[in-house]
């Protein structure tokens, strides 16, 4: 590619480069090099692009530790690289160190490293060590009353309480929940908007939806336990009148004005489901959304809802979770008449 700088890893169009769209008298072009620069830096999610910077940064280490150069890569140095850490890192995981690697000589505009041996030592390590991915629990309907339930008095309970039934009820993943915004001037690319049926969560660009195109979540009011009203009681106690609808509680219990981002969110997760008697390292901030999911096809839910919902693009990644909450439902083993 022709707009990278290859010492940094980052969408930077080289001197030379913009000196030569400079210079054509065709267009203007000497304007388009920063917008094309971030249009170019944009190709690639911020999320997408944390995880490879961080892999790169393990590659770059091991590479200096055998003094060897991680730009450009002989495929040698990066087979052995595989072989050095499959022992260490799940196969899922050093699949985002291969494609990280692979990412930053993309992005600097030199041909990613290939060589069949390198493509036979990758698939003999997915043989050896791949394994299907541990799935953290889902929080279903009846866990999360019991969690509510447990949930301390004060500033801190009305916050989680409100954090957790949205989270659940918009099948949110943990970016969206961490992101939502009080409708307003300031609001955000996530907003909370209050109708006369309950509220509607307004998405912006999410993982599944890279090119903006926006989705709006319903969220009913709810018969035994409403997240509507949990939220509304959650605003009022903050006094959020505009901007981030999650705001850090010190150790008094005192609200402050800083957001808290998505590690936090993890963290409330695990906290709620301890004090519940279950065990945090089986859930996560995905476990709202599995649990949303896998009930509410329970409930009788169909297919198509439950890909409105959660928006999903693909029927398959939704079957998924259908196809989880009916194990036992639809298990052969009823048949057997034991």
């Amino acid at each position: 590619m022709w707009f990278s700088d290859p010492e940094k890893h980052r969408n930077r169009m080289s001197d030379n480069a913009i000196a030569t769209v400079a210079a054509s008298d065709c267009v203007p072009f000497a304007s388009l090099a920063k917008p094309l620069r971030d249009y170019a830096h944009a190709a690639t999610s911020p999320s997408t692009r944390r995880a490879y910077e961080s892999a790169l940064r393990e590659w770059q280490a091991w590479c200096a530790s055998v003094d060897v150069a991680p730009l450009p890569a002989d495929p040698a140095h990066v087979a052995l690289y595989l072989t050095a850490r499959a022992a260490t890192l799940a196969t899922s995981t050093l699949a985002k160190h291969l494609a990280a690697i692979r990412w930053s000589h993309t992005e600097s505009g030199i041909v990613a490293p290939a060589h069949p041996d390198l493509d036979r030592v990758w698939a003999g390590i997915r043989r050896q060590h791949g394994r299907p991915p541990r799935k953290k629990r889902a929080l279903r309907t009846e866990d999360l009353k019991t969690v509510l339930k447990r949930l301390p008095a004060g500033n801190a309970g009305v916050r989680d309480r409100a954090l957790l039934l949205l989270g659940f009820s918009g099948a949110l993943r943990r970016d969206e929940l961490a992101q939502l915004a009080v409708d307003g001037p300031i609001g955000g690319e996530h907003r909370v908007v209050f109708v006369s049926d309950g509220v509607e969560l307004h998405l912006g660009r999410t993982k599944g939806d890279q090119e903006g195109r926006g989705a709006v979540v319903a969220i009913p009011f709810g018969k035994s336990v409403c997240p509507v009203a949990a939220l509304q009681a959650w605003i009022s106690l903050a006094k959020i009148r505009d901007g981030a609808l999650w705001l850090h509680i010190d150790k008094h219990d005192n609200i402050l004005r800083s957001p808290i981002g998505e590690k936090a969110m993890v963290r409330i997760v695990k906290r709620a489901v301890s004090r519940a008697g279950f065990d945090p390292s089986q859930f996560a901030g995905h476990s709202l959304r599995r649990g949303f999911l896998t009930s509410a096809a329970l409930g009788g839910a169909s297919g198509d809802q439950l890909m409105r919902h959660a928006r999903h693009k693909d029927v398959n990644t939704t079957m998924g979770y259908v196809e989880e909450a009916e194990r036992f439902k639809k298990s052969a083993a009823r048949k057997t008449g034991l």
